[in-house]
């Protein structure tokens, strides 16, 4: 069995240092991050787009009366009193 020489252990070693240069050479930079604590909270997801309704089933709505029902003037959530006229009939 060959000793290793001195020679060979410097060898060796200078080609270690030589490799463990390159890697770290090599090595990306760290990223810089934003950091914040941690805490419960409420969770609010809002969506804006803007849609489009098909509609599938048209229902006929007849009344017995003989008139033309005019736009209705209400918008989605306004709120609605017992007795308030929803639709005004033309003759």
């Amino acid at each position: 069995m060959n000793r290793p020489t001195r020679r060979r252990i410097v060898l060796a070693a200078v080609g270690v240092l030589v490799a463990a240069a390159l890697v770290w050479g090599f090595l990306p930079d760290p990223v810089p991050v934003q950091t914040a604590e941690v805490r419960r909270g409420p969770l609010q997801v809002v969506v804006e787009e803007e849609g489009e309704t098909q509609v599938r089933d048209r229902y006929v709505v007849s009344s017995p009366v003989a008139a033309f029902a005019r736009r209705i003037e209400l918008e989605v959530g306004d709120p609605v009193a017992a007795g308030q006229p929803l639709v005004r009939l033309e003759p």
